[in-house]
């Protein structure tokens, strides 16, 4: 595998995205916590996530220019500064300051977002797509390790000034990555880009069958995995090993899982890895179920846990790799950014459908209905999908010649 510069700036691209965002997700409101703010003010951290559902609606205004990193460069300093600025105030007694700071880095970073992601369907032929995705899934495991893992961990030792620090660190070496970065052009036959795309994006007929799977693919994997940390702690494993193992150990073996993928699809082709990703998704689920079911010991429990976690991390790469094989290059970030959020749409209803149905019936009977599930999926893209609901679009720009670091 020749390793690309680009390759180097999508991986920590994505590891400035993900610590901050696994940050405010899961280390930030236990430190809030302790710092004696409300829980209805922690509560409201979870409307963050509003600005990053709507962020298709200006994904065209960051097409329209000629390149991507007039977005991304001022978006990253941006953040730095937001970030800086939240590491000077008052959490508790400034609560309302705080939260305008957080709404504003969440724009920025989701606007940042489109621009990494448009950048990534120009930048990468086809044959890099599996690796290119392969470091962006596994700069985003890397972050959960430490935005939602060490830092937590690390809190009564660097305190939180410590943590700003490394913030700041992870937001600003992107910056430097960018400054050598020699971008690939538009291309010349370049269209302009309006808000009238979105409808041309989801209108293509193209897209409809795959549209449909984006909203399917990981619906059963999510239901069963949503569950999972709060079973867990019914089964009375503390918050300190499930810290570990789910923060640090699991997105570490991801990471690792990471690094065959792009082999596979490369031999496999597109339909089959796609088969191959239900298929290690019906295992996490069966996973999921044996730890149910079955009086496994702790160690058993775990060694499950990062078998799943080696296995996690292919779907994701498999499906964004044909996200961008479906995104044409002169509308690169609203293409890609369309196709993110029918993706996320699925992953919220099964998100919620997984809290819905284990209060309702139970762990068990959440496992076995996303257990068949899956086995209806599955069938469904091996018998039903053909290679050319996932064909790339025909127009395909080839990378640039990688630049040189001075």
């Amino acid at each position: 595998m020749k390793f690309k510069y680009t390759y180097a700036v999508l991986f920590f691209l994505y590891i400035s995205q993900s610590i901050p965002g696994n940050f405010f997700g899961a280390a930030f409101p236990v430190m809030l916590r302790r710092s004696g703010a409300s829980l209805q003010s922690i509560g409201l951290l979870s409307l963050l996530l509003i600005p990053m559902t709507f962020r298709f609606l200006w994904a065209p205004l960051v097409d329209r220019s000629k390149s991507y990193k007039t977005w991304i460069l001022p978006m990253q300093l941006i953040c730095f500064v937001l970030m800086f600025w939240l590491g000077h105030i008052d959490w508790v007694a400034q609560f309302g300051l705080l939260f305008f700071i957080a709404t504003l880095y969440t724009l920025a970073s989701g606007t940042q977002d489109i621009g990494v992601d448009g950048l990534a369907v120009r930048a990468l032929a086809p044959q890099e797509r599996p690796i290119g995705n392969a470091f962006s899934i596994a700069g985003v495991y890397l972050g959960t390790v430490i935005g939602a893992g060490a830092m937590l961990m690390l809190y009564d030792t660097i305190t939180f000034e410590g943590n700003i620090v490394i913030l700041l660190v992870v937001v600003a070496l992107p910056i430097l990555l960018l400054r050598f970065y020699r971008e690939p052009p538009p291309p010349p036959e370049s269209k302009h880009v309006s808000l009238r795309n979105l409808w041309a994006v989801c209108a293509r007929k193209d897209m409809r069958m795959w549209y449909v799977l984006l909203l399917c693919l990981n619906a059963p994997s999510i239901m069963a995995g949503g569950m999972l940390r709060p079973m867990m702690v019914d089964k009375g494993f503390s918050m300190e090993s499930l810290g570990l193992v789910l923060g640090i150990i699991c997105p570490i073996a991801g990471i690792a899982g990471c690094v065959i993928a792009p082999s596979i699809i490369n031999r496999a082709g597109r339909h089959t890895a796609l088969i191959i990703a239900s298929v290690t998704q019906l295992l996490q689920i069966l996973a999921y179920l044996a730890i149910d079911f079955f009086a496994l010991p702790a160690t058993g429990i775990f060694a499950v846990l990062i078998a799943v976690g080696f296995l996690q991390g292919y779907a994701g790469i498999i499906i964004y790799t044909i996200a961008i094989d479906k995104s044409e290059p002169s509308s690169a970030a609203t293409d890609f950014t369309v196709q993110a959020t029918v993706f996320g749409l699925g992953a919220a209803l099964a998100g919620f459908a997984s809290g819905v149905i284990a209060q309702r019936l139970g762990y068990t009977q959440l496992y076995l209905i996303s257990l068949v599930l899956q086995l209806l999926l599955l069938g469904f893209v091996a018998k039903t999908v053909r290679a050319r609901h996932i064909a790339s679009r025909p127009l395909v720009i080839e990378a640039l010649p990688e630049p040189s670091i001075p």
